[in-house]
């Protein structure tokens, strides 16, 4: 895997930079070909809003990778060369390695990512390094780029896979997936027909981030048409939650609760992210609602 491939650095403002490398390459690339084949291996499903993977689990996301990185992979002749200096090893955004492979039936594209933090750059600017050769120290005074045994994602044919929104969104423009409820959102939330007449104006003065959130999972999932009134009072009261109901032209809708505790736990009821443990009996709290697998 990744036999003929190259090591490629991106900048902060997008510019693809390949590493001119001798035979020492052969380890980049068994290195990588290592930690693709480990993140592989690990489970996936497709993304979750606000839902927080395992160690060992990955989630995707239908992804239209950049041309550019694509145009590298297929071809590195045209780009520069990286130098070794410290201004732009600092620069450095994320490097990545990949390759197509031409099948008969259809190419197969896979790339793997790494972000660069500053911590993984040692530069003449941090001072002087010391180089161990067996019981023997020796300064060493050029730039060095440490390269750790993780990924923050891999890309294979149109999906991105990776355990955390939250890095590879240090790497890609994650926004299309991580949209939080807007201010009309919250209002036509609260206005929904399930819920006895609230103001949108009172109902978004006691709203935070999580509470954004927890509203757009729950209006994405359907939940609100799907179930009514009498349904959920009876799911909230099994746990332990009193959910006030009221007949308004002979149809119940739930009294939302006024203040900012109660709502949270009203929502999670809605979001399903309270639950009551098979074997235990008491009750729990998940970081989502996806879906069980078998």
């Amino acid at each position: 895997m990744f036999e003929n491939s190259t090591l490629f650095g991106v900048s902060e403002d997008g510019t693809i930079k390949k590493f001119l490398m001798e035979a020492s390459i052969q380890k980049l690339r068994r290195h990588f070909s290592a930690l693709y084949e480990r993140y592989y291996g690990y489970e996936s499903s497709a993304y979750v809003f606000n839902y927080s993977n395992t160690q060992e689990e990955m989630s995707f996301v239908d992804y239209a990778m950049n041309d550019g990185i694509i145009n590298a992979i297929a071809d590195a002749s045209p780009l520069k060369a990286l130098t070794v200096g410290d201004d732009e090893w600092l620069n450095i955004k994320y490097i990545f390695m990949g390759e197509i492979i031409k099948t008969n039936d259809q190419d197969i594209t896979r790339i793997v990512f790494q972000r660069i933090t500053k911590s993984q750059v040692i530069g003449k600017r941090s001072g002087l390094h010391l180089f161990a050769s067996k019981d023997t120290l020796t300064i060493f005074e050029n730039s060095m780029l440490s390269i750790p045994f993780r990924l923050e994602c891999y890309y294979l044919d149109g999906k991105l896979f990776f355990n955390s929104m939250w890095y590879v969104r240090q790497i890609f423009d994650m926004e299309q997936y991580i949209k939080e409820a807007t201010n009309e959102d919250i209002t036509k939330f609260a206005e929904n027909q399930l819920f006895t007449s609230i103001s949108g104006d009172d109902f978004l003065a006691l709203v935070d981030q999580q509470i954004r959130s927890k509203i757009t999972s729950i209006m994405s999932s359907g939940v609100l048409d799907k179930y009514g009134a009498r349904k959920i009072q009876n799911v909230a009261k099994k746990i332990g939650v009193e959910l006030k109901t009221k007949q308004v032209d002979g149809k119940g809708k739930i009294i939302m609760p006024d203040n900012k505790k109660e709502i949270k736990t009203f929502l999670k009821i809605l979001d399903e992210t309270i639950y009551q443990g098979m074997l235990s009996g008491e009750l729990k709290e998940s970081n989502s609602s996806r879906p069980y697998k078998h």
